[in-house]
Parts: structure tokens; C-alpha cells; sequence
């Protein structure tokens, strides 16, 4: 799973279904794309907390609303939504320093929730769902103020097109 780094103002490093141990300084930006401007989403994101994750099994896990697996087979448990993010400000995929991100902005009431939640879950996984499907699953390094996230990794430009679709429905 591609380690992913998210920045709020502030570094904040997050990992798709795993750990990032140390943020780094964000790097200046080499090639930019446009954003999206404002999108409504086809089916709202779900942020949940993740309770616990189990190592892939070699049998799948029971299907339930709150048990997800994760793209390399990990069992997920979940808890409950702390809100569905059915619109985003911006959303928009740029190049910085050789590597893939997907900025995303949200709107001032979701940011609020969010900077909310994840000021009081630092050092947590949180789930992100998309119609009952784990999106990914990253460590909340800090909290994320100001509605402003930047997702970057080991990513390639497929996948960080694949992660933007998957998050937007578009």
C-alpha cells in the first residue's frame, strides 16, 4: 500500500492502510494541475475511526457494516461515522518535487468537524469509506486545520488519479 503524507498548514504524515513515522517539510511544488473547482460527490465519504486492523487472513472476514478490508487483505474494524463529506471545495491532482498528490479542500462546516476530530485522535487511523468500500486508512499525525489536505506518496500518476476518482466518485 503507497505511504502517503497529507499537509493542513501544518505537516501532517498519513498512511493508506498502514504508519508513517516522521513528517517532513512539505516540498516546493514543480508541476501543478488545475483543481476541480467545487464537487458533489456521487456517494458521500465516510470518515471512521479504525478501533483495530487485523493482518490479512487466508479466509475472508465476516461481512458487516463496521468489519472492511483494506486493498492487501487486513481486517479493518470500525467505529462510527464522525460525519459523510459529500462535497468538497477542491479537489485537484498536482506533481511536487517528482511525486503524485491530490490536494483536496473541504468546505468550512466538514473542515470544522474534521480539524475537530482529529485534534482529539492523534495517532490514529482513520477509515476512509466510499459506498462501503475502504478507500484507505491513514494515521492522523495531527490535527488537520483549515479544510486544506494534500495526500502524497509513492504514488504513480495512475494511482493518484485511482485514489482521486475513488474519493470524488468522478
Amino acid at each position: 500500500m503507497p505511504k502517503l503524507i497529507v499537509v493542513a498548514g501544518l505537516l501532517l504524515a498519513l498512511t493508506a492502510c498502514g504508519k508513517e513515522s516522521t513528517p517532513t517539510p512539505p516540498p516546493a511544488s514543480q508541476t501543478t494541475q488545475a483543481g476541480s473547482g467545487p464537487v458533489d460527490v456521487n456517494v458521500p465519504v465516510e470518515m471512521r475511526p479504525v478501533l483495530s486492523v487485523d493482518p490479512p487472513a487466508q479466509t475472508p472476514a465476516p461481512a458487516a457494516p463496521d468489519v472492511l478490508t483494506g486493498k492487501d487483505g487486513s481486517t479493518y474494524r470500525v467505529g462510527p461515522s464522525i460525519g459523510d463529506f459529500g462535497r468538497f471545495e477542491n479537489v485537484g491532482v498536482e506533481q511536487v518535487d517528482g511525486r503524485w498528490v491530490l490536494n483536496i479542500e473541504l468546505p468550512d462546516d466538514t473542515a470544522a468537524i474534521f480539524a475537530t476530530w482529529t485534534a482529539e485522535n492523534v495517532g490514529k487511523q482513520l477509515a476512509i469509506v466510499v459506498d462501503g468500500e475502504l478507500v484507505s486508512a491513514p494515521e492522523i499525525a495531527s490535527a488537520i486545520t483549515g479544510g486544506a489536505l494534500q495526500i502524497a506518496g509513492s504514488f504513480t500518476q495512475k494511482e493518484i488519479r485511482e485514489l482521486e476518482r475513488a474519493i470524488t466518485g468522478k
